[in-house]
């Protein structure tokens, strides 16, 4: 009785394990980081128990067929499907007054989900790494809202949280509000 009894414990001590396994990321090259730096950065931003970063050799290989910047659905299914990933994240790295944005696509489980907009002043900072990350968790674990044909890829809501000191100027922007912003009408005199 005692010798059939330890397999089943650890089974069912590994099992839990197994159930719970991070989700897998694939992180394509980002457009407009010439040398990879960002890359690197968000991809140390993102590394850890809630996600697995496939790696970039293995993701640059898969992608080598395929023409990321205009990823279809069907592409994104199959890019999904051969990296084993359950979420595929694209960047696109922009300069916004003195800040830097990263604007992101997403596709889950090969289908599109909103997008969002990360504003930082520098990838090294943890604020920047502890955002950029809940986000994407977020959004993997609440299945990304997948975006209807036509919408936006961004979410430019502007909810805008307060800076509390000078220069920590990283704020994330959902990419979801298609309310438009108010704008300043000069008044006839």
């Amino acid at each position: 009785m005692k010798r059939l009894s330890t397999p089943l414990v650890v089974v069912l001590v590994c099992l839990p394990a197994f159930a719970l396994a991070a989700p897998k990321v694939a992180l394509t090259a980002i457009e407009g980081d010439a040398n990879g730096s960002m890359r690197d950065a968000v991809a140390e931003a993102l590394e850890s128990d809630e996600l697995t970063v496939i790696g970039k050799r293995e993701v640059n290989r898969a992608t080598d067929e395929i023409d990321v910047a205009e990823l279809s659905d069907k592409d994104a299914k199959r890019l999904a499907k051969q990296l084993e990933a359950d979420a595929i994240l694209m960047g696109k790295l922009g300069k916004e007054g003195g800040n830097k944005t990263l604007k992101f696509k997403l596709f889950i489980k090969g289908n599109k989900a909103r997008g969002f907009t990360v504003k930082f002043l520098s990838a090294k900072t943890p604020k920047f790494k502890r955002m950029l990350k809940e986000k994407v968790v977020a959004r993997i674990e609440d299945g990304g809202e997948v975006a209807e044909k036509g919408e936006g890829e961004d979410d430019d809501d502007d909810e805008g949280k307060k800076q509390e000191k000078k220069g920590d100027d990283d704020d994330v922007d959902d990419d979801d509000d298609d309310t438009p912003r108010a704008q300043k009408v000069a008044s006839p005199d």
